[in-house]
């Protein structure tokens, strides 16, 4: 896959592309609001969106209005909202307790019943989205294997999600070894914007994953961007926003 398909921003750290990604969804945001009165939006789990939910917190926000804006996430674990391994614990300690939000739509992954988890949430989506769940911005970040969302190397969903937006994964083999609820890849091909944040040393080999004409997206998730831009022809965006450390 070439690289030159896609948007392509390298910056110094991870502060610089957490600010850049801080300008984009406030642009891409307030875009989505002039045109439809709100903006749907799902954040990213793990350590890397950090920098972009500090960057929000301080920007002024000038045509972007927080109180039109749907939440929702792209992926979560299996554990209490409260528990540090929680990305909606996380974004909410982050970001949403500190901006005036209407709504925030955690995944229900805390319930005993994950599948039917994954029911609601997907008819939460559609409600807010409309019937094909096109989110107006999905943010994700890679992981050192080259996975995004909850979709891990291997994952079933990758060659066949039958078309759901929203999946439960039991007892998948990822770090931490817990039971989550994902966006699939239809959620991500369907999306009008993709904004990937990949930073770090531990990232490189994903990020050279992203280079390779001989990976496939079953080895390497980070790939199912090749198919998203196949399906959309490059009628919707998708960004990379990487840093220097990742560099192979």
């Amino acid at each position: 896959m070439s690289l030159e398909r896609f948007t392509v921003v390298e910056l110094a750290d991870g502060d610089a592309v957490g600010a850049r990604a801080a300008e984009l969804f406030l642009a891409i945001g307030a875009e989505a609001q002039r045109a439809r009165g709100t903006f749907t939006v799902a954040l990213a789990g793990g350590s890397t969106p950090a920098a972009m939910h500090k960057a929000l917190r301080e920007a002024p926000s000038h045509e972007f209005n927080w109180g039109s804006v749907d939440v929702f996430f792209g992926d979560e674990r299996a554990v209490a909202p409260d528990s540090p391994l929680s990305n909606f614990g996380n974004a909410r300690a982050q970001l949403l307790d500190q901006v005036p939000l209407a709504r925030v739509h955690p995944m229900p992954a805390w319930s005993d019943d994950l599948d039917a988890g994954a029911t609601a949430y997907e008819r939460a989506l559609r409600d807010a989205c409309g019937d094909d769940g096109a989110l107006d911005l999905l943010v994700m970040g890679v992981g050192e294997d080259a996975h995004i969302l909850s979709l891990f190397p291997g994952c079933p969903l990758i060659d066949e999600d039958g078309g759901a937006l929203v999946a439960a994964l039991h007892d998948p083999p990822m770090n931490p070894a817990v039971s989550r609820i994902t966006l699939t890849p239809t959620a991500l091909r369907r999306a009008h914007n993709v904004l990937v944040l990949l930073v770090g040393a531990k990232k490189r080999e994903a990020r050279r994953a992203l280079s390779s004409a001989s990976v496939t997206a079953s080895s390497a998730p980070v790939l199912l961007l090749d198919t998203r831009l196949a399906l959309t022809r490059g009628r919707e965006a998708t960004v990379l926003l990487l840093d220097h450390a990742s560099r192979p």
